[in-house]
């Protein structure tokens, strides 16, 4: 039987920041939730990252499913790309880096939806 471990992490200031408590050999889905703040999300990150490589190299985490959430979507994609650089550039992965095409990148057969 797969074991998944759901992160939480109820904070949306700069702390208390990641729980302390590592998963145990687990796939782990943790939905981050942005303050709209990307100055504060980053940081917020910035420690996931650390707690998530930390987990990687004691061998305590096998899946992680990050899901990125704030309530105003704006900034959503760009602080997707920087949580996926730095965590490919931390733990050596090469998870692909989201993009957002701009309004003249999206053609006529891939309409926005409304």
């Amino acid at each position: 039987m797969k074991k998944i471990t759901v992160l939480r992490d109820h904070s949306t200031t700069r702390a208390p920041g990641p729980s302390p408590h590592a998963p145990n050999d687990s796939d782990c889905i943790y939905p981050f939730v942005g303050c709209n703040d990307d100055q504060i999300d980053q940081e917020r990150m910035d420690a996931w990252i650390g707690r998530i490589a930390e987990w990687k190299e004691a061998n305590n985490i096998r899946v992680l499913a990050f899901f990125l959430h704030q309530h105003k979507e704006k900034t959503s994609a760009a602080l997707a790309a920087y949580f996926t650089k730095k965590l490919n550039s931390r733990i050596g992965t090469n998870i692909n880096v989201p993009t957002l095409k701009t309004p003249r990148q999206i053609g006529k057969n891939d309409e926005p939806a409304r």
